[in-house]
């Protein structure tokens, strides 16, 4: 694991820390506050091992987000080997359509109505 012992030190060191700010408010208000070198070797080694799973998951995100390769596999296989439509036909319909002005059938192919000159594309206004 890369940069594990990195992660570990941080966790540990962050623990007692903490430790240290929530002792410090306690003896601030009028409390006491003490610890021994077994307490803060045991909240340093429940740092480090948060440290190592919070460098775990972190790192899984981050590999997972930029994955390119992995993401294009997974949905290829989800979606089997639909491929997209360039652009040019994606606007035309998928089957054999009837001419809003006249009622003749179109092949997708056409644009315009073969009767009467009707088009379902966008006039260039």
């Amino acid at each position: 694991m890369e940069g594990g012992g990195g992660a570990f030190i941080k966790g540990g060191c962050g623990c007692l820390v903490a430790f240290a700010v929530v002792a410090l408010l306690a003896v601030m208000v009028g409390g006491h506050a003490h610890i021994d070198l077994g307490g803060a070797l045991c909240l340093f080694v429940m740092g480090g091992l948060f440290g190592l799973v919070f460098f775990a998951v972190y790192n899984k995100g981050r590999d997972d987000a930029t994955a390119p390769e992995s993401r294009s596999a997974r949905s290829a296989e989800r979606f089997g080997d639909i491929e997209p439509r360039d652009e040019e036909t994606s606007f035309g319909p998928a089957e054999p359509i009837r001419c809003l002005e006249c009622g003749q059938i179109m092949s997708p192919e056409t644009a315009q109505c073969p009767k009467c000159g009707w088009s379902w594309k966008a006039s260039g206004r």
